[in-house]
């Protein structure tokens, strides 16, 4: 069993495994930031205020603006993660130790969804909460 786990096709599948988590969570930030703009019915751009019928605003709503921090934070790690993965696989990297990295780089995407809700590193409360 040894032997099959640090081939280099299996590492090749665990590289290509995480890179879908990852992209996924990338993806779904991407909707979820599109969604909650709609449903505060504010556009950036006066091109699609006037296609939806919304206002248009400069600014983002709170809900907007803290899906996008977590995009960009997501964007920040997952990319260099990935270049740094992919280099160790075709380097024939140890399978025992990738699925360390692989743990420590799936566990930051747990806290997303508390963090869009609000609920990250602030006791649960609501930022309307907070104040």
């Amino acid at each position: 069993m040894q032997l099959v786990l640090e081939s280099p096709q299996a590492m090749l599948w665990a590289f290509a495994l995480t890179s879908l988590v990852l992209s996924l969570n990338l993806l779904a930030l991407w909707i979820f930031s599109g969604a909650s703009r709609a449903r505060a019915g504010v556009a950036i751009n006066p091109e699609d205020g006037a296609r939806y019928g919304v206002s248009v605003s400069e600014i983002d709503p709170p809900a907007v603006a803290r899906c996008l921090r977590a995009h960009r934070n997501a964007e920040a790690t997952i990319y260099p993660f990935l270049a740094m993965a992919v280099v160790y696989v075709l380097a024939g990297g140890r399978a025992a130790v990738a699925s360390r990295f692989l743990v420590c780089s799936c566990s930051p995407a747990s806290p997303i969804p508390s963090f869009i809700c609000g609920r990250c590193s602030h006791g649960g409360r609501s930022p309307s909460q907070r104040r």
